[in-house]
């Protein structure tokens, strides 16, 4: 099986499976990453950017989207899972555990994601 699915004004995806519940996994994983139409902050375009580190002994690679707009300049970070597998950061995190709210949500970062660093708070807003 195939499909192909419009998940935003620019972005058509293609999935392929041998059964309809692996197909629903891969629109399900495409849709959550690529479905982005806009920064969420201002409004903006996007572009894709990945950016490599290495700290001597590991690289370390961080996919995000970084708005066009030089005013805003907001981003939207993803993980990794150690299968590739990436995902949108959408909460805020603190020393490697999720934030809560008093009804034990977890807190969600900036717009939906899409955040600002602010130097002075060392935090993502």
């Amino acid at each position: 099986m195939q499909v192909q699915i419009k998940i935003s004004p620019t972005t058509i995806v293609t999935a392929e499976a041998d059964n309809q519940l692996e197909l629903f996994r891969q629109l399900a994983s495409l849709t959550e990453v690529f479905g982005e139409d806009k920064c969420k902050k201002c409004g903006s375009p996007y572009r894709y950017q990945v950016r490599t580190v290495t700290d001597g002994k590991k690289e370390y690679i961080y996919p995000e989207l970084v708005c066009t707009n030089r005013e805003c300049r907001a981003k939207l970070s993803y993980g990794q899972s150690e299968g590739g597998i990436i995902y949108p950061k959408r909460f805020k995190q603190k020393d490697g555990e999720y934030v809560m709210n008093e009804d034990g949500r977890k807190v969600v970062k900036g717009n939906w994601g899409w955040a600002i660093y602010n130097k002075e708070t060392g935090e993502e807003e």
